[in-house]
């Protein structure tokens, strides 16, 4: 049978219960909950932990926006006590670090339509030399893929994922639901 990690602290409970991690006292118990909740970040691409810059209490992520804020990031930090909530709260926390299922953003009423039309776009016509040349677009490669397609209208920058491998890597049968970043972010499920 396999264990269902629900929250960082179910996995921080398991590491203690197996022996693989020893928390003394208060200190070393928010220093495991930091650990897991990096490694979380790290694993699925959404989030780079950042515990640097908030103090131990908290739970923080890094802009990687040149302090843009946008959808995905629109907090970046919470406190330790979420670290009981289920993975999917936490990262609503956060902001839209992913996406559900039929998201359409900030898209008013009027944009609905558009949603529906599919278009095909050519490489040979549609790339980042075009957009940085004729649309006079920048473009800002970014680490997280939560700050996908993000864009800063006052600075005319689009955020873009460095890493497409890892996205095709996480697409087993083009069925987003056994995908470990769908697993970790569905309301009703864990990493587990």
């Amino acid at each position: 049978m396999r264990a269902t990690w629900e929250s960082i602290d179910t996995v921080v409970a398991s590491l203690l219960q197996s022996d693989l991690v020893k928390a003394d006292n208060t200190t070393d118990l928010l220093m495991v909950k930091q650990l897991v909740f990096a490694i979380i970040g790290l694993q699925t691409m959404l989030y780079r932990s950042d515990i640097n810059s908030h103090p131990s209490d908290q739970l923080s992520i890094v802009n990687d926006m040149d302090g843009h804020v946008g959808q995905a990031h629109m907090r970046l930090a919470q406190p330790i006590s979420a670290s009981k909530l289920r993975f999917s709260q936490l990262l609503l926390g956060f902001g839209v670090l992913l996406p559900p299922r039929e998201f359409r953003g900030s898209a008013g009423v009027d944009d609905e339509p558009a949603f529906h039309k599919f278009k095909t776009v050519s490489p040979d016509s549609f790339n980042a030399h075009y957009l940085s040349s004729f649309v006079g677009l920048a473009i800002k490669w970014v680490d997280n893929l939560a700050c996908h397609l993000e864009y800063d209208s006052y600075t005319n920058t689009l955020y873009l994922f460095r890493y497409p491998s890892f996205c095709l890597a996480n697409i087993v049968s083009h069925s987003t639901d056994s995908s470990v970043l769908y697993r970790c972010a569905a309301s009703t499920g864990g990493l587990g």
